[in-house]
């Protein structure tokens, strides 16, 4: 059955988001990480790396704004 006659079955708000969650686990299954299988081949299996890189660079952009707050669009802006 096709994602909108899902949807369509059960309108309410979590139902929705489970339908399309589901959707998109089953469309992304090849990509999914097994962290598991990583961890015993002894490869990284975090986001630490990843998420330490971004924090440095949002540190670089913002030296001497340390107590600056950020707006979503603007977290976008720097994101992209």
């Amino acid at each position: 059955m096709g994602l909108k006659k899902q949807i369509k079955l059960y309108p309410d708000k979590a139902s929705t988001k489970l339908i399309k969650f589901t959707a998109y686990i089953r469309n992304n299954i090849e990509k999914i990480v097994d962290g598991n299988d990583r961890k015993e081949k002894g490869l990284p299996f975090t986001s630490n790396l990843a998420e330490s890189i971004v924090k440095s660079l949002i540190n670089q952009r913002c030296k001497g704004h340390q107590h600056m707050r950020w707006s979503r669009k603007d977290l976008i802006t720097i994101y992209n």
